[in-house]
């Protein structure tokens, strides 16, 4: 298979497939797994994970900690990714039970990896079990459904995916999430400018007072106009800032908590948000207190 894929037009990149075989964690350091403190998505290492072996560290894979096997060791060795290790309390040095089928295979943690792989066992440690094999291949688009007739030709039971398809579909899951998302994010921008416009014209009394005592002082129309734009640019200001701030806190934990992934701070466009909210703001205000600037001290004064 690995040579039919390679010999293909249109391949780029495809590394030796990796075999994977299902099984659960037993033991953590001679405690069950049952037993274990386990936080968030440190759970799942209660239920059914995957494993591979390898003689070498395969590519996508980084040593973080510890040091790889040389050829076939006398036990079981076994490496971890970090985010499993940190979980798990674990450590190179450190000893774990991984059941797969019949087979309890007891193995000692020799070294801490970064990648996409859970548990990454020596060669000969799960010898003999069932596995299923996954590779991945990077194509050139107009060749992939060569790619795809010339394998199921040679292959019919292998089955092979096209991620593209697959990121399409998601894509467009997406894209109507995000059209929703705009469309509640408008929602609540309008009611937000309904809102503000009402607390302006809520406080227009006291603005009229303070416009015909800085006109009695001797404010010119156009400084007044200037101390109320201030004003309502502070408050847009703010107002953006806390909104920039909050959405990113919660995005941050709903992408860490369900998606286990990080949030990628855009700060220009958070700059523009939160300028975008000022000139909203203060154009909201102006629009409840325009007026105010036509109103002659005089007659404000004979009304008191």
């Amino acid at each position: 298979l690995t040579a039919l894929v390679r010999a293909q037009p249109g391949v780029q990149d495809f590394p030796d497939p990796a075999p994977l075989i299902s099984g659960r964690l037993r033991t953590v350091n001679g405690l069950p797994v049952d037993q274990l403190t386990l936080q968030g998505w440190g759970r799942r290492f209660r239920e059914t994970r995957m494993a591979s072996w390898f003689d070498r560290p395969p590519k996508g894979i980084d040593l973080v900690r510890g040091a790889w096997w040389q050829g076939r060791p006398a036990s079981p060795e076994v490496s971890l990714d970090e985010h499993a290790a940190q979980a798990l309390g674990l450590q190179p040095g450190g000893q774990l039970e991984w059941q797969a089928a019949a087979r309890l295979v007891r193995a000692r943690v020799v070294a801490i990896h970064r990648g996409e792989l859970e548990f990454l066992f020596s060669p000969g440690a799960l010898e003999g079990l069932p596995a299923a094999y996954v590779g991945r291949a990077r194509v050139r688009a107009p060749d992939v459904p060569v790619l795809q007739k010339a394998v199921f030709d040679r292959y019919p039971t292998i089955t092979v995916i096209n991620a593209a398809d697959v990121l399409e579909i998601v894509q467009q899951v997406v894209d109507q999430i995000a059209m929703v998302v705009r469309f509640i994010s408008a929602f609540a921008i309008l009611g937000g400018v309904i809102i503000l416009a009402a607390g302006v014209a809520g406080t227009r009394f006291r603005r009229l007072r303070e416009v015909t005592i800085l006109k009695t002082l001797g404010a010119t129309r156009g400084r007044v106009a200037r101390i109320f734009s201030v004003e309502f640019l502070i408050l847009g200001a703010v107002a953006g800032l806390m909104g920039s701030l909050l959405a990113y806190g919660l995005s941050s934990i709903l992408l860490r908590r369900l998606m286990e992934t990080h949030l990628d701070v855009h700060w220009a466009a958070s700059a523009v948000a939160v300028v975008s909210t000022a000139a909203l703001a203060n154009l909201a205000g102006w629009v409840v207190s325009f007026r105010l600037l036509g109103r002659k001290p005089l007659e404000i004064l004979r009304q008191e």
